[in-house]
């Protein structure tokens, strides 16, 4: 008998999930999500074993440590294409992250960047006193 899971996975492609993959000043954190946004599973460097500095946990080879712990997720709920957001722009590390995927056999259907945007512009100068 088949186990029942109450994560709602992609109706047209079989077994689709997203990955939200977060960029802090001393971190990395990887979320796995189904398609409603419900967290599977979220992995970061400190709990795959990096330990050491701010530079040593930023280091594009974390990732690839990070989607290692992952690939037990993604085969216990049988996943084989995903949809990967990242919300800041670090260049290696999206390439560890898609090398690392691809390598378990993950098909990559879009990648997003979401940036933070400022919507009201920088603040003024004061004026000048007369």
């Amino acid at each position: 008998m088949p186990i029942k899971h109450k994560y709602s996975f992609g109706p047209l492609l079989p077994r689709t999930a997203k990955v939200y993959m977060k960029f802090t000043y001393s971190n990395v954190f990887i979320t796995l999500t189904d398609m409603s946004d419900k967290a599977i599973i979220c992995h970061s460097a400190g709990s795959a074993g990096v330990i050491g500095t701010r530079k040593a946990k930023k280091a594009p080879h974390v990732v690839d440590m990070i989607v290692k712990k992952l690939q037990f997720s993604l085969i216990k709920f049988k996943i084989k294409c995903i949809i990967i957001f990242v919300r800041r722009k670090a260049v290696k590390a999206m390439n560890y992250l898609i090398r690392s995927l691809a390598r378990f056999g993950i098909k990559i259907i879009s990648f997003h960047l979401r940036r933070v945007q400022a919507h009201n512009g920088v603040r003024g100068r004061k004026m000048k006193r007369k």
